[in-house]
C-alpha cells in the first residue's frame, strides 16, 4: 500500500475510531437530567453496565475455552 493511501485510510478510521469511543460516554452523560435527579434512573443505568461487563466475561471465557 502506498504511502497517500495509508495515511487517508488512517485519518479516516482516526476520526471513527474517536466517535466510536467517545458518543455513548456523551450521550449517556447528556441522558441524566441532572435538575430531577431520579435515583432509579441511576440504578438502571448502572445495572445496564453490570451486565454489559458480565456479558463481555461471559462471551470471553466461552471463546477461551473453545
Amino acid at each position: 500500500m502506498n504511502i497517500k493511501s495509508f495515511i487517508i485510510i488512517e485519518v479516516f478510521s482516526c476520526f471513527i475510531w474517536a466517535l466510536i469511543y467517545t458518543l455513548p460516554g456523551y450521550y449517556a452523560g447528556k441522558s441524566m437530567n441532572f435538575e430531577n435527579n431520579n435515583p432509579f434512573e441511576s440504578l438502571w443505568i448502572l445495572a445496564g453496565i453490570v451486565v454489559i461487563f458480565i456479558l463481555i466475561r461471559y462471551f470471553r471465557k466461552k471463546i477461551k475455552t473453545q
